[in-house]
């Protein structure tokens, strides 16, 4: 998982506060770097990139467009590379109610044909089976193909992952093109809602909707529900079938191995 450049509004100046090494406040300038987000601190960072054996990972707490935020990265000298920024609360540890996603293709997906047969009604929630670390969550998918998932007790990220992941490959094995998420929200539990920023695998591929009829199946059918928990259930016992037939069509050729549960947290390098 990423942090890739775009869809932050940052400020001219940044006031970093940060939490274990290098425990202080420090003024810093984002910069872009090779697709990902940088930032020049000064004083530098204690670590110098290229040293071994010394854990290089920084959070800092900031405020970015008048909201809380909490930035985590790796330090290198007076460069903080950031791989995750979560605006809306400072908070270190974040549980979540529930998660808002939007992924590329997904709104021209969640269409229905006269073949398909009955439609599925936007405000059912579909079961999402246990899944790796995950627990048994719901499914929402609106009208304009924006997924919520709830969870029936706060749940950290690490879980929401599992279950974004199989709706990812879901949606490009479903267009038979890569689509990458655009958007995530995090809702906790007294309402607020928290930008994620990260957690992604490629930089969108700016993928556009096709007709519905060229779909190998169509999210907006009842059907829907039963495709969903077969491939969840492909996702448990027939591992890696279900991430190969995702795989072939975010780049014909490659195919990506899914990482464990573990790895899928945000690299901090």
């Amino acid at each position: 998982m990423s942090l890739f450049a775009g869809g932050i509004n940052w400020p001219e100046d940044l006031q970093l506060v940060f939490v274990g090494k290098d425990e202080g406040a420090r003024s810093g300038k984002i910069r872009e770097a090779s697709g990902k987000y940088v930032v020049d601190v000064e004083p530098g960072l204690s670590f110098q990139q290229g040293w071994r054996g010394i854990d290089n990972s920084r959070v800092a707490t900031t405020v970015i467009g008048g909201q809380p935020a909490i930035m985590r990265g790796c330090s290198g000298g007076p460069a903080f590379h950031l791989s995750e920024v979560r605006i809306g609360s400072d908070a270190l540890t974040q549980e979540y109610v529930a998660i808002r996603a939007e992924f590329e293709l997904l709104p021209s997906l969640s269409t229905i044909r006269h073949e398909d047969g009955a439609a599925r009604s936007a405000s059912a929630e579909i079961v999402l089976p246990p899944l790796e670390s995950a627990r048994t969550m719901a499914l929402l998918l609106d009208a304009r193909g924006v997924a919520e998932i709830r969870s029936p007790n706060p749940a950290p990220m690490e879980e929401y992952a599992s279950h974004l992941a199989a709706l990812q490959d879901l949606i490009v094995f479903a267009a038979d093109q890569p689509a990458e998420r655009v958007s995530l929200t995090g809702v906790l539990a007294d309402g607020t809602e928290v930008a994620v920023h990260g957690w992604t695998r490629y930089p969108a591929f700016e993928s556009r909707g096709r007709q519905p009829v060229e779909y190998l199946l169509r999210f907006g059918a009842a059907y829907f529900a039963t495709v969903v928990e077969a491939w969840w259930k492909m996702r448990v016992d027939f591992r890696p079938v279900p991430q190969i037939l995702a795989a072939v069509r975010y780049e014909p050729g490659f195919v990506e191995r899914e990482p464990d549960p573990v790895s899928r947290t945000p690299s901090l390098c």
